[in-house]
């Protein structure tokens, strides 16, 4: 990603996740919400959609079978100028110290710890753009 990254647009949602299962619920229960939803199954397939354009939430799976997830995170915070507000969804890192570390990370916005509901996902990504519950 340049530093000529368009800023975020409204209402859209970028999903990523290694797993189909999860990809297909979220990504359904995000579109009945009245999201646009994109859904890339890796770290890099994501950098790739954002360098088209940043969505303005991106939720994002840390341990995917190539790892990426945390790349993602990196390479957001190395982007200059607005970024999407990120969703950390895990099953792994669950510990309370790793768990503070990455809420702390300046571009995450909450911290999901699977299994999520899809009713709380539609939920925190509503909070996360500003729109009434």
């Amino acid at each position: 990603m340049g530093k000529d990254a368009k800023p975020p647009e409204c209402r859209k949602v970028l999903l990523v996740d290694d797993e189909q299962d999860i990809l297909y619920a979220y990504g359904a229960a995000l579109r009945h919400a009245g999201f646009e939803v994109q859904t890339a199954e890796s770290g890099n397939k994501a950098l790739g959609l954002m360098k088209q354009g940043l969505p303005q939430v991106l939720i994002l799976d840390l341990m995917m079978g190539d790892g990426s997830g945390f790349e993602v995170l990196l390479k957001l915070q190395q982007l200059e100028g607005p970024k999407p507000a990120v969703i950390v969804v895990t099953g792994v890192y669950t510990d309370e110290e790793t768990s503070r570390r990455i809420r702390g990370e300046p571009v995450v916005f909450e911290l999901l710890i699977k299994p999520v509901r899809p009713k709380m996902l539609v939920e925190t990504v509503r909070r996360a753009m500003g729109i009434a519950l």
